[in-house]
């Protein structure tokens, strides 16, 4: 995600305007008194992207603020939560001071300074915002001398299900605003539904009945809220972006999916029909495949993620630099400059990756798998040398944060061409 640095001229006039500025009351509390109270569990995975149609939640937007430097703020974004604490309300200059939580208990809050209310306007009433509402804040996170906040002046995009200009937040079957399933159900009940055009629906899996791997498709339920109640049935649904399955574990009961697909009725029965596909699984789109996210020049292999854009910041991996291994060891995972994990599959071929001291070597048909820190946007991967850069029926999948390359060989006889890395840089999207 794109950042920008305060200069130290614009952070000495944020601090005179914090201290001296007359439209804005005194702090009502030091902001990391408003935060505190929680015991510090987590309460739900981060999710989202931070757009408009895809907010963070809580979680995701205080992981997002734990990678900012003092003074750095990010680019505009959206954030779902639910009040869990009021600390001001004031009319007199229109804003108010309060935090976010995932499930509206004070674990792991976050914190909402001096917002303005629906759709930017200026609060007139203390009774406008209530610990319980369901919001979406919009506005840039800021690391304020170490306290994680929404700046100033941001804004309640939508309260309650309601956006500015009184719409409500319910979906019209658009990218944007997607049916959820009771509505897709609803719409089906009307007979208002067109067979012929693909709507979006948003929604929980609430149970699976088939993922195939061989048929490379899955029929499952979803709902609301996850629960069985006024359940939506997908018959044979594609997996992101319109691939297939393959494996069972690509899907959960829990999962939050965006899907694609059309409304229809089969012996009575209201579904989406066969061929809909998952365009959002938890948040994260899908990602490119071979076909064009693959590409070799000398000794240089490059996987690209042409679903985002990339950005400057990076992590690294040396093989150089490894001490901790010996030659001929086959080690499940090396860590990267940030943390990111990079971890190894044999895949059910007799020889699996394995650490050379000047390289590290993987197989005809061996996985490696990139559990990175913030999404993906492109792999460079340096090699010992331009016969050593794996098959070029080599596939990507990018996911999010997560990466999957496979050194696919399809030939019935030879070993196809191994990957000996030296070097590898991770790229992040802006």
């Amino acid at each position: 995600m794109k950042k920008f640095i305060y200069s130290l001229f614009v952070l000495a006039i944020a601090a005179m305007t914090f201290s001296g500025c007359e439209d804005v009351p005194a702090p009502y509390n030091l902001p990391q008194e408003i935060i505190d109270g929680g015991d510090g569990e987590t309460t739900a995975d981060p999710m989202g992207t931070g757009t408009e149609t895809d907010p963070y939640n809580v979680a995701a937007a205080n992981q997002v603020g734990a990678t900012l430097s003092a003074g750095e703020s990010t680019e505009t974004v959206y954030i779902r939560g639910i009040v869990s604490r009021i600390d001001e309300i004031d009319p007199s200059f229109g804003n108010a001071t309060y935090c976010i939580s995932d499930d509206g208990t004070p674990n792991n809050q976050f914190l909402v300074y001096r917002g303005y209310s629906l759709g930017g306007e200026k609060f007139t009433s203390v009774d406008e915002l209530k610990v319980g509402d369901e919001v979406i804040v919009k506005g840039t996170i800021t690391n304020y001398n170490g306290t994680i906040e929404l700046n100033q002046r941001n804004e309640i995009y939508s309260l309650n299900g309601v956006i500015a200009g009184g719409e409500t937040g319910e979906g019209d079957g658009t990218e944007a605003l997607p049916y959820t399933p009771s509505q897709a159900l609803q719409v089906i009940a009307s007979g208002e539904n067109d067979p012929e055009a693909d709507v979006y629906i948003k929604g929980k899996v609430s149970q699976i009945k088939e993922v195939s791997a061989q048929f490379g498709n899955a029929t499952y339920w979803i709902s609301d809220d996850g629960s069985t109640d006024n359940q939506l049935y997908v018959f044979r649904g594609k997996y992101l972006n319109g691939e297939e399955f393959t494996s069972e574990d690509q899907l959960k009961v829990g999962d939050e999916v965006v899907i694609l697909g059309k409304l229809t009725t089969f012996n009575d029965d209201p579904q989406v029909n066969t061929g809909s596909s998952i365009v959002s699984l938890n948040g994260e789109g899908g990602g490119s495949t071979a076909g064009g996210a693959v590409s070799i020049s000398d000794n240089m292999l490059t996987l690209t993620n042409s679903a985002v854009t990339a950005g400057t910041e990076t992590a690294t991996l040396n093989v150089a630099d490894i001490t901790d291994l010996k030659k001929g060891d086959k080690p499940s995972s090396l860590t990267m400059s940030d943390g990111s994990v990079i971890t190894f599959d044999a895949n059910g071929e007799t020889n699996g990756p394995a650490y050379y001291v000047t390289d590290m070597r993987v197989y005809k048909n061996n996985i490696m798998r990139f559990s990175c820190k913030k999404t993906i946007a492109k792999i460079v991967i340096t090699c010992s040398g331009d016969d050593r850069v794996g098959n070029e029926t080599a596939t990507v999948s990018f996911n999010g944060n997560e990466a999957e390359y496979n050194n696919v060989f399809t030939e019935d006889k030879g070993g196809g061409v191994q990957l000996r890395i030296t070097n590898i840089v991770v790229t992040y999207a802006k």
